[in-house]
């Protein structure tokens, strides 16, 4: 809600009114009107809506404010379903309406893609506890070829690929496999599963590690294969030829081989005539494939070392949609408050040298250690960290891994400063550091775009009176590492 006013010293005034009436007026009330406009538990989507609500007198503003905005809100959003109703069946620009089952179903579908693309939980989203894996697993089990054909069309994104990697398991690829006419990469992918795990031999990496190497390749590859994955399975439009198949998973394998020094014994084993995947290469195709093959160029996220500056470096990484009007609801908003110690920690951490941080693992563990400053402990997930990624020059969309295990010096070095924050911080007295993270990082907010960056907006409450004898300002935050400053509203 963005209001303008006469005078500038009535602002916080106004401020907490307007919270007032949003918690106890505005939110009953349109709850209400939602409830009138959408029956039978029907489900509209709107991309955006904004209100004019005209001039507003400050001894009316209990009365008129909700009166006009709810008025407003109803019109509008009248309108729009008549459009939405005219224009069904070529398809609505402004809005869709769908019911029931189809609704949720829907809706679970787009919230998934959401976070593959962008690695935040919409705001939007019906469930106020995310749960990726759950709502995977829910959607494989009622209407998996929905999923698997959005995310078909998503392949050429690295982000996507990597994020689907983590959190599908292998039954759930054996059937996007299966339902996109690819079974026989499946069954190679399996052989190669067998053969790896099977003991025997000395290995560079890790069974997971070249799970998510290969899948990423040959994801890829299929990416790059046409429109043939965008299509419903019952679609007569042409699949991956053959070839295409057995470049992708030659493709995998000989970068296996290149990179992370695959051994011979795999190979021969890999290509018998004992395996299961020979058959994606009859009358002994493979050694013409190995010698065809024109491997991708690139290494999957989060393999290749960086050079700075890193933020250039990681944007080309991980290309990604530009962010306008994004809108991300965060859990620890707070973290704002410590800006002005980053630069310092991570220079001694080894993270930053020259007003720069020195790697793309650094950044990730950069990233790691803000939850661990906002929370006290390391175990998190992707979505929550919209904000430290912005703290650490990366876009809220950017891929992070989540299996970093932090060293106690990080750790420590963590802890003392969010302690040095808290003693110099007179207003807070005897305030702990836990206590200072439950009541002041650990705090709900918004992360949105703005005109000359981003700004988080974060609701003040009754003990956020102390932020006025904070001895540093939060306002603007303008790190080293970041060409775009941060606006802080709380």
């Amino acid at each position: 809600m963005d209001l303008h006013l006469a005078e500038r010293s009535k602002a916080d005034n106004i401020r907490d009114r307007i919270s007032t009436i949003c918690h106890e007026q505005i939110m009953p009330a349109l709850s209400k009107v939602c409830d009138k406009l959408t029956e039978n538990k029907e489900q509209l989507f709107l991309d955006k809506l904004e209100l004019d609500l005209g001039t507003i007198r400050e001894d009316e503003l209990e009365q008129v404010l909700v009166r006009k905005l709810v008025d407003r809100f109803e019109e509008q959003v009248k309108e729009l379903i008549l459009m939405s109703a005219v224009e069904e069946r070529t398809g609505s620009t402004t809005g869709r309406k769908e019911k029931n089952g189809d609704a949720a179903n829907r809706t679970r579908v787009d919230v998934l893609m959401h976070f593959f693309r962008m690695g935040t939980i919409p705001w939007w989203c019906p469930d106020r506890e995310a749960d990726i894996a759950g709502w995977i697993e829910e959607q494989f089990s009622e209407d998996a070829e929905s999923l698997t054909s959005a995310v078909g069309q998503e392949l050429g994104s690295p982000a996507v690929r990597a994020r689907l990697i983590r959190y599908f398991t292998d039954t759930q690829f054996q059937r996007f496999f299966d339902i996109h006419k690819l079974t026989d990469v499946f069954r190679f992918y399996t052989s190669f599963r067998q053969v790896v795990r099977s003991g025997g031999m000395q290995l560079s990496r890790s069974w997971e590690e070249f799970r998510k190497f290969f899948l990423d390749v040959v994801l890829d590859q299929m990416g790059r294969g046409g429109s043939a994955l965008s299509t419903p399975a019952s679609s007569v439009l042409p699949r991956l030829s053959i070839t295409q198949k057995q470049r992708a998973v030659v493709g995998a394998v000989s970068l296996l081989v290149d990179k992370y020094d695959l051994p011979q014994e795999i190979i021969e084993e890999l290509f018998s005539k004992r395996s299961e995947g020979i058959a994606l290469f009859p009358n002994g195709q493979w050694e013409q494939a190995f010698n065809t093959v024109d491997p991708p160029a690139e290494i999957p996220p989060g393999e290749k070392a960086k050079s700075r500056p890193l933020k250039s470096d990681t944007q080309a990484e991980f290309p990604a949609a530009r962010k306008e009007d994004q809108f991300v609801e965060i859990s620890n908003a707070g973290l704002v408050l410590v800006w002005p110690y980053l630069n310092t920690l991570f220079e001694h951490l080894d993270f930053v040298e020259e007003r720069a941080f020195v790697s793309v693992p650094a950044t990730h563990r950069a990233v790691h250690l803000l939850h661990f400053i906002s929370t006290g402990h390391e175990e998190g997930e992707e979505h929550e960290w919209p904000l430290n990624k912005l703290l650490c020059g990366l876009e809220p969309e950017t891929l992070v891994p989540e299996d970093i295990e932090l060293s106690d010096r990080e750790k420590n070095e963590a802890e003392a400063m969010v302690k040095s924050a808290v003693d110099r911080w007179k207003a807070l007295k005897n305030t702990s550091v836990g206590g200072f993270r439950e009541t002041f990082l650990q705090r709900q907010g918004i992360l949105m775009t703005d005109p000359h960056g981003w700004k988080v907006e974060i609701e003040r409450i009754t003990y956020d009176i102390l932020l006025d004898k904070l001895p540093w300002p939060i306002s603007v935050i303008k790190l080293p590492w970041n060409e775009e400053i941060i606006h802080v509203q709380w």
